[in-house]
């Protein structure tokens, strides 16, 4: 009997712990991607989404696959972003082998970036703030 109202004392307690001092969860926003020019409609891209400058290009925040189906346009939708930075790079695996190809460091299958940039991409020129509902429009250069 002692050891049944300790058991119960004990549980009570840590069940009131879980709830002292919490706070609700961050709201999430969610990041539309609207992929565009699209040449080719076979294989998969590859979407990574970063919140670094240190993981840029590294280590993916959040990443996703789907299959390049659509011709010219398609969406794809992350969801419960916390508000912040995010660079998004994409690219279109043509081959099947689960990487972007390059040719002197120039890609040879289909990419594209947040911002769009003409330039090299960095982390600042493809860096994009979210603390709502977003739509990006990336085209995809082949």
């Amino acid at each position: 009997m002692m050891f049944q109202v300790f058991k119960f004392l004990m549980i009570t307690h840590l069940l009131a712990g879980m709830n002292a001092g919490s706070t609700p969860p961050e709201q999430g926003y969610e990041l539309r991607l609207q992929l565009q020019h699209i040449m080719i409609s076979k294989g998969t891209f590859y979407i990574a989404i970063y919140n670094n400058e240190k993981e840029f290009m590294k280590n993916a925040y959040v990443k996703k696959s789907v299959p390049a189906d659509q011709p010219m346009s398609m969406q794809v939708n992350f969801n419960n972003l916390p508000a912040g930075d995010y660079s998004v790079t994409i690219f279109q695996d043509l081959n099947g082998n689960g990487k972007l190809d390059k040719l002197f460091n120039l890609p040879t299958e289909p990419y594209g970036l947040s911002n769009n940039p003409a330039a090299f991409p960095t982390y600042e020129n493809t860096r994009v703030h979210i603390d709502k509902n977003t739509l990006l429009k990336i085209k995809i250069k082949n």
